[in-house]
């Protein structure tokens, strides 16, 4: 589910990381994400977007605060776009390339310092558009 292959460098992994992790936790496509997370007790501020893939429903895989990594869709309202419901939650391998970087950059004392990192990617790629969901237009 990741976008990374294993023969990347690790700076380039954190890169990619950085930049996942910024649109899942600052860009409105992901508010209503970010809240039912919040509603399940999950601070979505303190996890590692891992990989993505869009669909019907669209599939994340995440790194949680405490290091555990999960994938679930996430399904959107059909009119708004809106994420308003998790579905397929499960726990996942956790030992794949990309998980040992996220974790051994991206938690503990280092989470700060990815978490800046993070807001400048935000900063950097999405800030100036980032805009309210346009409505699916009616079939």
């Amino acid at each position: 589910m990741s976008y990374f292959g294993d023969n990347r460098p690790t700076d380039e992994v954190v890169e990619s990381l950085a930049q996942l992790t910024a649109e899942f936790r600052y860009c409105i496509v992901y508010g209503g994400t970010r809240r039912l997370l919040q509603d399940r007790g999950i601070d979505p501020m303190c996890c590692v977007l891992l990989g993505v893939h869009p669909g019907d429903d669209v599939a994340l895989e995440l790194m949680l605060p405490d290091g555990s990594v999960v994938e679930f869709e996430s399904r959107d309202d059909p009119l708004t776009r809106e994420h308003i419901e998790l579905v397929g939650w499960t726990s996942a391998v956790g030992d794949k390339r990309n998980v040992r970087i996220a974790r051994a950059h991206c938690t503990g004392e280092r989470e700060s310092e990815f978490s800046k990192v993070v807001y400048a990617r935000y900063v950097q790629y999405w800030e100036d558009g980032d805009a309210p969901l346009r409505p699916k237009p009616a079939r």
